[in-house]
């Protein structure tokens, strides 16, 4: 039950992680067709923050929700 729990958590907060794999190895196939400098440059490119290729996984930023009456 935990684990059915955990995955949902990280379903919620990353809803399009699979899409995003599926990305990434559909974008490599590509990158694979370029000159290996225009390659390194481009891979860079996606590699920084928020890019398909970080390193570290894009999180949404979700504004708090207003205290105030509904």
């Amino acid at each position: 039950m935990t684990s059915s729990l955990h995955e949902h958590s990280q379903e919620l907060e990353q809803p399009f992680a699979a899409y995003q794999k599926a990305l990434r190895e559909r974008l490599h196939t590509f990158l694979l067709t370029l000159d290996p400098v225009l390659r390194t440059d481009v891979i860079r490119a996606l590699q920084e923050e928020g890019k398909l290729l970080s390193p570290e996984p894009f999180r949404m930023h979700t504004p708090p929700l207003d205290a105030g009456p509904y």
